[in-house]
């Protein structure tokens, strides 16, 4: 290695460029069908299905990950020496070399930071983690080029914003990492004390200087959400801080909820960001979704394996909507239901039983994934169940009750339906409140012709109530909660509205 790092310890610590072949070999886990095993009993057999949670496949965009993340690494500690200046300026003159060109130069930026967007379950922590495999996370010195020099160097940690609490409760499970990674339970001093997060900076600070840390990652972001302006943007300046002081790099993962935390301030924004942000949106319907689920369709536990077809690859796509995380316990749930059976084949109609059954609660969200909604795309997901109101009228915090929209689905709308259907339902309910009122309703369209075929008998929910008596006995015909824990099965024309 040549240049400032050839005299750095620090920095020769640090693994050389890797090629995307060798990532793919380091990276890539494949879970093997063993000789034999799709003979053994379906007992048996269900239980090797859930190999899959195992199953890792290196896609394009995770080579560009891999490429950001090492290089912050090592742009970190390309202006970081842990050695004196003195003894830098000694071991270069005794080799006769340049002292301007070999010896590090201080900082005069702050070090790389970069973020990390994306949906649950397109496989962010998943990748970022697979990454930081490739390094080696501890480095124990003993000395450097016949000089003694004892550190311990920490070349990565990640830490999850906790669900609940302050700026002091992130700080102090930073400080427990470092704890179980040394082996030391020094933490328990802070712990104990009544210092706020503020006043733990400085022992942040100095901590994370001494272990020589070369990138500290903080996962779900978006949970900084929940702490309040204030204690998020005390938490943002402590990572530019670090950037700063220490020349720490610092990157941030978290869902599109986060953007409203990382896009408060222009300051904060331009600092958090300065290697950029990679937002990760569910794949399209592609090569390169057709290459995921080509290596993944291998991995088969049925007597006899399906042969995948476009129409198969096409049906996964729909119901999981290129969230790899889905696509993959849609494809172990539907071998775990069909193993066993008399024909023990994968079928699109086995995919969609699959998700109404085990994934309902994901069914709602997929007319908002497939049209790729604004409000969905830019973190502002939980809008889209929100009630209308009239301007000028505050909004009522009443959500309708959670078996609507269940019994919608159950009396067979398909999810792509139901956002248009609870309109309706919503205009009927205006005009019946219209006239009982003798005034007239507001933006109801008028009736079709009815059908000259029989009506079918109304449809009775879990509470024993047809869907229209339910309907008029509720304040609001959308909500989150609602939405969220729909269940489905197709019944169609069982309406009765």
């Amino acid at each position: 290695m040549n240049g400032p790092a050839r005299f750095n310890p620090f920095a020769l610590a640090i693994r050389r460029p890797l090629t995307e072949e060798e990532v793919i070999d380091e990276v890539a886990r494949t879970p093997r069908v063993y000789e034999g095993e799709c003979e053994l009993s379906p007992y048996a057999r269900r239980e090797l299905v859930m190999r899959l949670d195992d199953f890792v496949e290196p896609l394009p965009r995770f080579f560009e990950l891999e490429n950001r993340i090492s290089g912050m690494i090592r742009a970190g500690y390309a202006r970081r020496n842990p050695l004196p200046l003195g003894l830098q300026r000694q071991l270069v003159e005794k080799q006769g070399l340049d002292q301007r060109e070999f010896t590090t130069p201080a900082p005069i930026t702050l070090a790389p930071g970069l973020s990390l967007i994306g949906f649950s379950g397109v496989g962010k922590t998943t990748a970022v983690s697979s990454v930081l495999s490739l390094h080696s996370q501890l480095h124990i010195h003993e000395s450097f080029q016949g000089v003694p020099f004892h550190r311990t160097q920490l070349v990565w940690a990640r830490v999850a914003c906790p669900p609940s609490g302050g700026a002091r409760t992130l700080l102090m499970n930073i400080f427990q990492e470092f704890e179980l990674l040394l082996g030391t339970d020094n933490h328990r001093r802070f712990e104990n004390s009544r210092r706020s997060g503020p006043e733990l900076i400085p022992n942040l600070v100095d901590i994370m200087s001494t272990l020589g840390l070369g990138l500290l990652v903080i996962d779900e972001i978006q949970r900084l959400v929940r702490m309040g302006d204030e204690e998020a943007s005390l938490l943002l300046d402590v990572f530019t801080h670090l950037r700063t002081e220490i020349h720490t790099p610092v990157m941030l993962i978290g869902t599109p909820k986060a953007m409203s935390v990382l896009n408060s301030g222009f300051e904060q924004g331009r600092r958090n960001t300065s290697l950029g942000h990679i937002d990760w949106q569910p794949m399209d319907n592609d090569d390169t979704w057709a290459f995921f689920v080509e290596q993944m369709w291998k991995l088969q536990w049925l007597s006899k394996p399906t042969p995948l077809t476009e129409k198969l690859q096409n049906a996964l796509y729909e119901w999981s909507q290129g969230i790899t995380d889905i696509a993959v316990k849609i494809f172990k749930m539907a071998q775990y239901t069909v193993i066993g059976a008399d024909d023990e084949k994968l079928t699109p109609e086995l995919f969609e039983v699959v998700v109404r059954t085990e994934f309902a609660w994901f069914v709602p969200w997929i007319p908002y994934l497939k049209r790729r909604d604004p409000k969905l795309m830019s973190g502002e997901f939980h809008r889209l169940f929100e009630p209308n109101a009239k301007k000028g009228r505050r909004k009522s915090q009443v959500a309708a009750a959670p078996d609507l929209s269940n019994a919608l689905l159950h009396a067979g709308v398909k999810p792509e339906e139901l956002h248009d259907v609870l309109a309706g339902l919503r205009q009927r309910r205006e005009a019946e409140t219209a006239a009982a009122a003798g005034t007239p309703a507001t933006s109801v369209k008028p009736a079709k012709a009815p059908n000259k075929k029989k009506a079918p008998a109304p449809a009775e929910t879990a509470s024993g109530l047809t869907l229209w008596e339910l309907v008029q006995q509720q304040p609001h015909l959308s909500g989150r909660d609602a939405l969220l824990e729909a269940g489905h099965v197709r019944l169609p024309g069982a309406l009765g509205f």
